[in-house]
């Protein structure tokens, strides 16, 4: 479920609830750290590339 909102917390689109969620979970999970850190860095890209 968290690795569903992490597009929406990286943007701050979700929920208190959700991001409050989130932020615990990624206390403790490497692969969704991973993850938002992929997500990170695929905006960036998209950004440089306009």
């Amino acid at each position: 479920m968290v690795k569903d909102l992490l597009p929406l917390y990286y943007d701050n689109v979700c929920s208190d609830d959700s991001k409050r969620m989130v932020e615990e979970h990624l206390v403790e999970c490497e692969i969704c750290k991973i993850e938002l850190d992929s997500i990170q860095a695929d905006i960036k890209l998209s950004v440089e590339d306009c």
